[in-house]
């Protein structure tokens, strides 16, 4: 499933590029001493993150905490939810986590969050309208609020690379460019040798969910309380068949066998010049800003039809507190530092994600910032404004993914099953694992 993963998630969203390889543990701040006050972090992610993370709690502990240290606990992400289960199951759990739109369901299903709302209604110092209300109704189940957001993102950005588009005589793509305007740009981008071998790729994505979300297709019936799947419906095969031609109609993508010669992952290619438009998220920006030699910026998502606007995965990530925490009240300051101006304002200038806190995401820390790469930071802002989609609330959502929709993409992808076939039997499956999930 190698081409599925260049889709994973972000919001898996976000942030999972040069995992360090196993969990450790280090200390924010001074060296601990039995004198002082822990409180336990777990977290995933690169080191760019990373550094987000104990750069703010460094400057907290300092300023305010000099008698209070935190713990934190650095996990792989794939083995990120495993790893707290057997911790909370061994009550050995973190005070604190960081939690991914993708692991929330699971997480407050198993009623092992502690509901922030009465924290947030009794502090004066902490204002959630300032958070986009979108992702924080994703972190709400029943009426309470489990996770104060730290960052959210459409998945909408297509990466260019200019030169190509210069060598090409073509102008840079617009935020309301249409699928008639992509696919003439991908087709003209795409370079091939005498002999027939592709040389440059117009466009290449593993995000192949947008174009379901673009047609109007959803993967169940509804994504907050989902009783059952809505792959079979028209509107589902119409953008996986879009998907498809990008590959084998149009040509401008590599199919999967091509994709296998390629032998490198979606970010060297780009960078590499072989891909010359690239689908994903933020995220992956500041490994581009790394490479002085590459020039680049990011455009919206394309829209099915012009003025229609886009549907795309969004996501997101932030802070919540475990039941077990003997700690609560300590731990609801650490997670308004980590979520809250400060923890904010620092990953904005990382170009990582865009902040959860509309007024930061708005100020000059993100949108109104234009010395850093990319340029159009404000097409994602606007990007927020669509009928963007987030994973349905399924505990068993990434398992039924991996299980039974991936593998069916494998084979579409591969030319092993026909679109009608792969599509019944995705319906099928994921709706037997739907009511399979409701009936515990």
């Amino acid at each position: 499933m190698f081409f599925r993963t260049l889709g994973m998630r972000f919001f898996r969203f976000t942030l999972v590029l040069f995992l360090l390889g196993s969990s450790f543990f280090f200390f924010a701040g001074c060296s601990k001493t039995s004198r002082l006050e822990k409180i336990h972090l777990a977290v995933w992610g690169t080191p760019e993150e990373l550094k987000i993370i104990t750069d703010t709690i460094d400057a907290w502990e300092k300023r305010a905490q000099p008698d209070f240290k935190v713990e934190i606990e650095h996990i792989p992400w794939d083995s990120y939810m495993s790893k707290l289960e057997t911790e909370i199951a061994g009550d050995t759990a973190p005070d604190v986590i960081a939690c991914e739109s993708t692991f929330f369901p699971n997480f407050v299903k198993r009623d092992v969050l502690e509901p922030l709302t009465q924290y947030v209604a009794a502090d004066k110092n902490f204002n959630i309208n300032k958070y986009y209300k979108t992702i924080v109704d994703n972190f709400s189940y029943n009426g309470q609020l489990y996770v104060i957001p730290r960052d959210i993102s459409a998945v909408a950005c297509v990466y260019y690379n200019k030169a190509l588009f210069q060598q090409a005589g073509l102008a840079f793509p617009k935020d309301d460019w249409d699928y008639t305007e992509f696919v003439d740009t991908a087709k003209k981008l795409t370079r091939r040798a005498p002999d027939g071998t592709v040389q440059v790729y117009g466009f290449l994505t593993g995000f192949w969910d947008n174009f379901i979300y673009n047609a109007g297709g959803h993967f169940v019936d509804n994504e907050a309380h989902p009783t059952k799947s809505a792959i079979g419906r028209r509107e589902f095969k119409e953008g996986l068949q879009f998907y498809y031609d990008l590959s084998y109609k149009y040509k401008v993508s590599p199919d999967f066998k091509a994709l296998n010669k390629l032998d490198s992952g979606e970010v060297e290619l780009f960078k590499m010049g072989r891909v010359a438009m690239l689908g994903s998220g933020i995220w992956l920006a500041p490994t581009l800003r790394l490479d002085d030699n590459l020039d680049w910026d990011i455009a919206m998502w394309p829209q099915s039809k012009k003025g229609k606007g886009i549907a795309t995965e969004i996501g997101g990530t932030g802070y919540a507190i475990l039941k077990s925490s003997k700690n609560k009240q300590k731990a609801w300051e650490l997670v308004k530092v980590l979520a809250g101006d400060e923890g904010q304002k620092i990953l904005a200038k990382t170009g990582l994600a865009v902040p959860a806190n509309r007024i930061i995401a708005e100020g000059p820390a993100w949108k109104l910032d234009t010395t850093s790469k990319p340029k159009n930071k404000a097409m994602l802002n606007k990007a927020l404004k669509y009928n963007n989609v987030y994973y349905p609330f399924l505990a068993s959502w990434t398992e039924i993914q991996e299980k039974y929709i991936d593998p069916e993409i494998d084979k579409l992808m591969n030319g092993m099953e026909p679109i009608d076939v792969v599509i019944r039997k995705m319906d099928e499956n994921v709706d037997k694992a739907i009511k399979k999930e409701h009936s515990k």
